[in-house]
């Protein structure tokens, strides 16, 4: 079914009353020729005033940017699922029904043994079908939830674990190497960066080959140096993602300037980016004066000397 359990409560704590119904939906990609159709089911709510979990038919306004349906606070997925969905080299490839068959590795250990590549191939397909305005992710979500206990329920999570996940997941199921050879990490040893990353990518592809590594994966140069022998270790090793800083908003230092005359001390405050270096905020500052020195010119003559001092004495 397409709806949590019918013993997850709804937000206002009461227990929802669910009847099942089931529709049959064919795609176009079935007309395309590639036989995809499914049976859904969708629970609908005959208690709780909730609308219907369901698909919604109907052409997109724009190929692939289709509303995704909230399953309980599952926000977290559903925008994750749209970055994804949007990356195109990633859905071209979903979308080619016999390539994902041909290269699924369903006795891989490590993966879900396939559940989560077709879970998701069926869910780009119906984005990317222009039959649907509206698609539920609920197989996908429950193909995830059972293979990490962790995003099984209905509560917020965090959307790049839950990527992470998923695109590891993506890979393993479809890892094109069957059998993994044993390799160790490689060293520079005081050879050419170029030629230690191409050799530790190589090894990397002995054990990993998958749309996800071709698509998403880079290396990382690591320079450690030992603080008392002063041995440096340089290797390059794979990542899938980079976590970033979101801008932070202003903060506000207060300054008070005090002048060498013996002057009694001025209180500025300067808005300052968290990042900010004291460079910058020794620049905010002589802007910050000079500003003031311009809402108090005391001799009418367009300057403050006082403050062009001060500010002189800051940079």
């Amino acid at each position: 079914d397409d709806g949590p359990d019918d013993d997850h409560p709804d937000g206002r704590g009461g227990a929802l009353a669910l009847t099942t119904t089931t529709t049959t939906t064919t795609s176009s990609a079935a007309k395309e020729g590639r036989g995809f159709s499914r049976s859904y089911s969708s629970r609908v709510s005959s208690s709780s005033g909730l609308s219907s979990r369901s698909y919604r038919s109907g052409a997109p306004p724009a190929p692939g940017a289709v509303g995704l349906s909230n399953l309980g606070n599952t926000c977290f997925m559903n925008s994750m699922l749209q970055c994804l969905s949007h990356t195109h080299p990633l859905t071209e490839y979903f979308l080619d029904g016999d390539r994902v068959a041909r290269e699924l590795n369903v006795d891989n250990p490590l993966g879900s043994g396939g559940a989560i590549a077709k879970a998701y191939a069926d869910f780009v397909r119906d984005a990317w079908s222009g039959d649907f305005s509206v698609v539920v992710p609920s197989t996908l979500k429950r193909a995830i939830g059972k293979h990490a206990p962790q995003f099984s329920g209905y509560q917020q999570q965090d959307s790049q674990e839950l990527m992470n996940f998923l695109l590891d997941g993506l890979h393993e199921d479809l890892n094109r190497v069957r059998n993994k050879p044993y390799t160790e990490t490689i060293e520079s040893n005081g050879r050419p960066d170029d030629d230690v990353a191409a050799e530790s990518w190589r090894r990397h592809q002995m054990r990993n080959q998958s749309v996800i590594v071709d698509t998403c994966y880079g290396q990382l140069r690591s320079h450690i140096t030992c603080p008392n022998c002063e041995h440096e270790s340089i290797t390059f090793d794979p990542y899938l993602s980079l976590s970033l800083p979101l801008p932070s908003a202003k903060r506000h230092v207060a300054v008070t300037l005090s002048r060498l005359d013996g002057r009694r001390p001025t209180k500025y405050v300067v808005a300052l980016d968290a990042r900010d270096t004291i460079g910058q905020l020794k620049d905010g500052l002589c802007a910050v004066v000079a500003k003031a020195a311009g809402n108090d010119d005391d001799d009418g003559d367009g300057d403050d000397d006082d403050d062009d001092d001060a500010t002189a004495a800051v940079k």
